[in-house]
């Protein structure tokens, strides 16, 4: 049918207008917020995006952080004995305990004096480390054993040797704890050995504590006392350990010693 201006009649697809209009309208919405969405994700790209150039000098160099600096040691520490082979100028009292320790006749109770840095207690350390080698007792440890690594210089130390600072723990009621604690044997080693420093710090009433199981200790356990005052320990505890006076190294021998 042809289109008739004087009757406006014309073809049906005229009446289908206004949905074709609605469909153009609704593409057009769908594609303007596609376009919109697409531009945000592109302000989102850092500026940065494109990986940077190679230099001409060749490919990056990575330098690493200096490490921080290693801790520092006393001299005393890092050259500590770990040995009564090594200890140097107290030859009068390493021979007689490497010998008791080859004959098999330690005693239980010990008592170092001498003054101040002669080795006191680094001897005492060492013959505690005799007496639990795997390879003992010994008067030359192994140095492979655990307990040998844990009791040497830097070593983690043993739970079975035990040191008491008499300074801050010598009354009554620390030497009834000691002496308790003294009756379980030992977690992980042959001895228990206790370490009591500054013993001349103990008072009157913890010596009488101690008494009894200084002068009969059980088999596994052993006792070193190291002061700088020999003179304050009560008799009857002085009389019941092997004495070693320590003594000042001579300074020609420290010199022979260093220029090593």
């Amino acid at each position: 049918m042809i289109y008739d201006p004087s009757t406006g009649k014309g073809p049906e697809w005229g009446k289908a207008a206004p949905i074709g209009l609605l469909i153009i309208l609704l593409l057009g919405v769908a594609l303007y917020f596609l376009l919109r969405s697409f531009t945000r994700q592109l302000k989102k790209v850092p500026a940065s995006f494109d990986p940077p150039a190679e230099p001409e000098d060749g490919p990056v160099v990575v330098v690493p952080e200096p490490s921080a600096p290693t801790e520092s040691l006393a001299l005393y520490r890092r050259y500590r004995p770990d040995t009564f082979g090594q200890v140097v100028g107290q030859e009068h009292v390493t021979e007689p305990l490497m010998q008791a320790l080859r004959s098999g006749r330690v005693g239980h109770a010990y008592l170092f004096s001498g003054p101040r840095g002669c080795g006191k207690t680094t001897s005492a350390r060492i013959l505690a480390r005799c007496l639990n080698c795997e390879q003992g007792p010994t008067a030359t440890p192994c140095g492979e054993c655990a307990s040998c690594v844990a009791l040497a210089t830097g070593g983690s130390g043993s739970v079975d040797v035990i040191e008491i600072d008499a300074a801050s723990h010598g009354g009554v009621d620390d030497a009834r704890d000691l002496r308790e604690k003294a009756s379980y044997g030992p977690a992980q080693s042959r001895y228990k050995v206790y370490i009591i420093d500054e013993a001349h710090m103990v008072t009157p009433q913890g010596f009488n504590a101690l008494l009894k199981i200084v002068e009969e200790p059980p088999e596994h356990v052993k006792f070193v006392f190291a002061t700088t005052e020999p003179e304050k320990v009560i008799g009857t505890i002085r009389s019941r350990t092997h004495h070693y006076p320590f003594r000042l190294v001579p300074p020609s021998r420290l010199q022979d010693y260093l220029a090593q």
